[in-house]
């Protein structure tokens, strides 16, 4: 099994991961005898070419956003740059567009501006011709109505506390595949935008 991580670097741990694939199918096993089914609340489905099946949740998705947009706290920085998100993102309504005065004067300049090139940069937001009077993009409502559904200190467990040897995956790079790292491979991560 490979992994990559968003830097292109690659580790093979095969007894890791023939020990991860026989979880995984034996929690899949167990989920559907108890259930009758292979879906669970706040899971998403992967098909596989294989007779298995992967399944990732929306907070496996989130660590893997919030990593690929921020991912140097290290478990120091993440619960300041999550109640920033958290609080830009629900400044911003539903409907998607904001005015940059408004989201200067509630969380400052400085955070306002570094979370818009943040969200701009990896097309959370569409900004037109002026990113002053920006709106979130489909996967940036998908984002904003997840992040609305945790408390602050819910979003900031699932990007701290988690399963290291778990490879997470970026835009660039996708080992939530059937065989772990796959070049070919776009994640169907919800946050993301689709690569074509």
């Amino acid at each position: 099994m490979e992994v990559a991580n968003s830097s292109g670097h690659f580790s093979i741990n095969i007894r890791a991961a023939s020990s991860t694939l026989v979880t995984v199918r034996r929690v899949l096993s167990e989920i559907q005898i108890s259930t009758g089914s292979n879906q669970r609340r706040g899971m998403t489905e992967i098909s596989t070419t294989e007779d298995t099946e992967h399944l990732r949740s929306l907070d496996d998705y989130f660590r893997d956003w919030e990593s690929d947009a921020f991912g140097f706290g290290y478990g120091t920085g993440e619960p300041h740059t999550i109640l920033a998100l958290k609080a830009f993102l629900e400044l911003i309504p539903e409907t998607g567009g904001y005015d940059y005065q408004e989201l200067e004067n509630a969380l400052g300049a400085t955070v306002a501006w570094l979370l818009i090139n943040i969200l701009c940069g990896n097309d959370t937001l569409e900004y037109g011709t002026s990113p002053r009077y920006a709106w979130l993009t489909p996967h940036g409502k998908k984002l904003r109505a997840y992040v609305a559904s945790k408390t602050a200190d819910e979003l900031i467990s699932i990007v701290t506390d988690f399963d290291p040897s778990f490879p997470g995956c970026s835009q660039d790079s996708c080992n939530c595949g059937p065989h772990g790292y796959d070049r070919t491979r776009v994640c169907p991560n919800p946050f993301w935008q689709e690569k074509r």
